[in-house]
C-alpha cells in the first residue's frame, strides 16, 4: 500500500474536504467532534484555557507562603508523616514555609504566588467569597457589578464550537454552607451561578454533547443515551487509522487521547451512576441519588470523577473556561451537639472528625463551645494542614492528567491556567483576630509554557485583589480599564 501525504490544511472547509470520507462525515455529527478532528490534524495551537480550582476558608499562611521572594522553590523532602498530634512543632520552623503546597513541588517552574493581595472589602464569609474573583470590595450587601474572572476570560476565547462559555462543577456546598458563601461565578449583567452541586449530572450534560443528539428514541434514559454516545465513539475510534494516511501518526495519536478522555468519563459516569435513575436529570430528592452524591463523607470517591470531569471539558473544547467549587463554609454544621461535617473524616489522621472547614478555621469558637466542642489552635493548624495538603495532592494528579494530555503543539497542560482560589488569608494560622482576614490572600496561579503568565516566581507586593484578577484578565485579552476594584495591573506576572 501507498503511503498517501500530509494533506495541508489551512480551514474547516479544507479540512473536511481533506479528510476521508467516512472521517469528514463524522465531523459533521457534533460541532465537539468536528473541532477535535480539526485541532488534531491542523496541529494548530489551541486558544487559551482557564480552571478555576475553588477551596473553602482560606489557608494556614505559616504553612503555605513561601520564605523568601525571588525564585519559587517547593522543597519535595520535608515530612509526608502526619499523623501525632505534635507535628506542628516537631516539624522545624525552616521546614513549615510553603508545606501545604510539597504535593505541586514538581510543578514550582509552573507556579506563580503573589503575596500581598488584599481584599478591602467586608471581612465575612459571604462578601469574601463574593469578590473573590470579582476583585470588588463588597459591603452591606453591595456585590458590585464586574462579572467574575471566568467569564471575563470566557468573553475573550469561547466561540461557537464551545457548548458552554464557562462549565462550572462541585460538590456538597449546598449541603454545608448558606446562599452568599457559595457565589464564586458571576456572569455579566446577571446574578451569580452556583453549579448544579451534581456531578453526575454535569457529567452526562458535557458526555451529550460530544455525541451529538442521541435520537428520540434515547428520551430520558441514561443507558440509552450512554449508548448512543458509545456508538459515535466506537466510530470515532474506528476511524482513526484513517488519519494515519489522511495526516500521519501525530494527528492520529492526538485524537486517540480526545477520544481516551470520553472512554474514561464514560466509564467514571457509569461507576457513579445511582441505580434506577429517575429522569434526564440527577434527582437530588430522590434517596437513591442523594445517597451517590450527596453524602457529604464521600468526598474521596467523587474527587477523581470531579478532577477527570473536568480535564475532559477542557481537552475536548466543551468549554475555554472550567470552574470547580470543592464545597463552601460560613455555617456550623452541629446537630443536638454532633458536629456534622463530615467532609474530611476520610483523613486517617484527622484530630476533630465532623468540624469542617468553618468549625476548624474558628478555633474555639462561642457555638462550638456551647456544643461542648473546644477545637484548640494547635488541633485546627494540624487538621487544616492535613486537608490542604490533600487539596494540593488532588490538584497534583489533576494537573499529571493536563500534562499526559497531547494537544496542539504540546500538552493540555501547555496552554492552561490553573487558579487557586480562597476568600481568606492572614497575617496568621487561626488567631481569633485573622479568623475573616481578607489580607494575603492565598491565590495560586499554575500556568502552562504557551499562556501569557510568568511561572516559577514568588512575588510580594500590596496591592488589592481587583488589580490582581485584572492583571490576570489582561493576560487572557481582556481590555477592560478596571475590575472592581482593580485598576492597574502588576508588574512581573505578565510574560
Amino acid at each position: 500500500m501507498t503511503k498517501q501525504k500530509p494533506i495541508p490544511l489551512s480551514s474547516r472547509r479544507t479540512l473536511l474536504k481533506g479528510l476521508p470520507v467516512g472521517l469528514a462525515g463524522l465531523a459533521l455529527v457534533s460541532p465537539l467532534w468536528s473541532r477535535l478532528i480539526g485541532r488534531a490534524v491542523a496541529a494548530s495551537t489551541p486558544r487559551q484555557r482557564l480552571l478555576v480550582w475553588y477551596t473553602a476558608d482560606g489557608t494556614v499562611p505559616e504553612w503555605f507562603w513561601p520564605s523568601t521572594a525571588g525564585t519559587l522553590a517547593i522543597r519535595s523532602d520535608r515530612a509526608t508523616d502526619l499523623s501525632g498530634q505534635d507535628f506542628n512543632t516537631t516539624i522545624p520552623a525552616a521546614d513549615r514555609p510553603s508545606f501545604i503546597l510539597q504535593p505541586i513541588s514538581s510543578y514550582a517552574n509552573r507556579t506563580l504566588l503573589v503575596k500581598g493581595i488584599n481584599n478591602p472589602g467586608e471581612a465575612d464569609h459571604a462578601t469574601c467569597v463574593q469578590s473573590c474573583l470579582t476583585g470588588e470590595a463588597v459591603r452591606d450587601g453591595d456585590t458590585g457589578s464586574s462579572p467574575s474572572l471566568d467569564v471575563l476570560m470566557a468573553e475573550v476565547h469561547a466561540n461557537t464550537t464551545h457548548a458552554e462559555p464557562v462549565f462550572r462543577t462541585g460538590v456538597y456546598g449546598n449541603r454545608v454552607s448558606y446562599d452568599g458563601t457559595r457565589d464564586v461565578s458571576r456572569p455579566r449583567g446577571r446574578d451569580f451561578v452556583e453549579p448544579s452541586w451534581q456531578p453526575i449530572s454535569d457529567a452526562r450534560r458535557v458526555l451529550d454533547a460530544v455525541g451529538g443528539d442521541p435520537g428520540a428514541d434515547a428520551g430520558a434514559d441514561p443507558t440509552l443515551r450512554t449508548a448512543s454516545r458509545l456508538a459515535v465513539l466506537g466510530s470515532i475510534t474506528e476511524r482513526v487509522t484513517a488519519l494515519h494516511y489522511a495526516t500521519g501518526t501525530p494527528a492520529a495519536e492526538r485524537l486517540e487521547a480526545y477520544i481516551e478522555e470520553v472512554a474514561r468519563l464514560e466509564r467514571l459516569e457509569r461507576e457513579m451512576r445511582p441505580p434506577d435513575p429517575t429522569g434526564p436529570l440527577v434527582d437530588p430528592t430522590d434517596a437513591t441519588v442523594a445517597a451517590a452524591q450527596g453524602d457529604i463523607s464521600r468526598l474521596p470517591d467523587v474527587s477523581p470523577f470531579v478532577r477527570d470531569l473536568a480535564v475532559t471539558a477542557l481537552a475536548l473544547g466543551y468549554s475555554p473556561a472550567v470552574t470547580i467549587q470543592w464545597g463552601a463554609s460560613g455555617t456550623n454544621n452541629i446537630q443536638g451537639g454532633r458536629l456534622t461535617d463530615y467532609r474530611y473524616d476520610f483523613l486517617p489522621d484527622i484530630e476533630y472528625p465532623g468540624a469542617g472547614d468553618h468549625g476548624l478555621a474558628h478555633p474555639e469558637d462561642g457555638a462550638f463551645m456551647e456544643a461542648g466542642h473546644r477545637i484548640t489552635a494547635a488541633v485546627s493548624t494540624r487538621d487544616r494542614v492535613r486537608i490542604y495538603r490533600w487539596f494540593m495532592g488532588e490538584l497534583k494528579l489533576l494537573l499529571d492528567r493536563l500534562a499526559s494530555i497531547p494537544d496542539g503543539t504540546g500538552t493540555l497542560l501547555d496552554t492552561t491556567t490553573v487558579l487557586c482560589v480562597s476568600e481568606f488569608g492572614g497575617p496568621n494560622a487561626n488567631s481569633t483576630a485573622a479568623q475573616h482576614s481578607p489580607r494575603n490572600l492565598p491565590y495560586v496561579v499554575i500556568a502552562g509554557s504557551q499562556t501569557p503568565f510568568r511561572t516559577g516566581q514568588y512575588l510580594t507586593v500590596d496591592r488589592s485583589h481587583g488589580d490582581f484578577l485584572l492583571t490576570l484578565a489582561r493576560g487572557f485579552g481582556k481590555t477592560d480599564a478596571s475590575m472592581g476594584v482593580g485598576t492597574s495591573i502588576i508588574d512581573g506576572m505578565l510574560r
